[in-house]
């Protein structure tokens, strides 16, 4: 292996996303070519092209996301530029055919061209700084910019438990954890502590009133998963390792129960290697 690298004891695999132009429920109706301002509050996915961006003037409109994947961004001088260059704060006109998807965050789709038309000012303040619900998202891409760069990541998409299809739609990241992987001539072996040893707030958190229905989003569909579960009240003792079920997944899509607490661990499988996901319910 051409390289070995080190130990992260929580947060968050991802993508870092994304895997968010899966992430779906209905569409509006579409009014017809639709071009808009919107500014930059996070780069979601390098892999993805993926932005997380607010509308309004200072960004703080209703967060959506947005993949600008195979498209040329122009510059501010005209010429196009690298997505790698694109940071929060920036001010991108967008082009796309009208449709949105409901979730949340939203989702734009079909996006035909985009270029920067600005900047905020240098007092500008993030509007998602301070929003919790973000708190994953950050950390999947400090993940993602780190040792869990080339693995595939999990996203979970999750919506309340209806017969008639009636329930929210939402989307949330997952934790990686201890994790072997080897392609392009590279391998890489994390390895972290045990899902019950982990700090509580490095573990990815969905809260919920009501049972659930949660769709295991892979950005790269693994040739096997197994999910286990432990009753949040072992969280903290390592003795209970062996104290977990397995879960029963069936077309990727698990059940939440309405009530109880959980810590989940979702060990997913490929040639090139295992990664393991960490996420909690409560």
């Amino acid at each position: 292996m051409k390289s070995l690298r080190g130990i992260l004891s929580g947060i968050t695999g991802l993508l870092a996303m994304l895997c968010l132009t899966s992430c779906g429920a209905s569409d509006k109706t579409a009014p017809t070519t639709v071009k808009e301002s919107f500014t930059v509050l996070m780069v979601v996915s390098d892999e993805t092209q993926s932005l997380l961006v607010g509308g309004k003037e200072d960004g703080s409109g209703e967060a959506t996301t947005v993949s600008l994947e195979g498209l040329n961004i122009v510059g501010p001088n005209g010429k196009d530029i690298p997505f790698s260059e694109l940071q929060p704060g920036h001010i991108l006109d967008l082009t796309w055919d009208g449709y949105i998807l409901e979730t949340y965050p939203a989702q734009i789709q079909h996006v035909s061209s985009a270029s920067i038309a600005g900047e905020q000012p240098a007092e500008w303040i993030n509007p998602i700084d301070d929003d919790p619900f973000f708190d994953s998202w950050r950390k999947a891409r400090s993940n993602q910019q780190t040792i869990y760069g080339n693995m595939p990541y999990l996203m979970l998409e999750y919506s309340t438990d209806t017969d008639d299809e009636s329930g929210s739609v939402a989307c949330m990241n997952t934790a990686a954890g201890t994790s072997s992987w080897y392609a392009n001539e590279e391998g890489i072996c994390v390895d972290s502590l045990h899902p019950l040893e982990w700090e509580e707030d490095t573990i990815p958190t969905l809260h919920r009133d009501a049972s659930l229905k949660v769709q295991l989003l892979f950005s790269q569909e693994p040739d096997s998963a197994i999910v286990r579960r432990w009753d949040w009240s072992r969280w903290g003792d390592i003795s209970a390792v062996e104290d977990c079920e397995e879960t029963p997944v069936s077309e990727n899509t698990l059940s939440i129960p309405a009530k109880g607490d959980y810590l989940y661990e979702v060990t997913a499988q490929w040639e090139e290697g295992t990664v393991t996901y960490v996420f909690a319910v409560r």
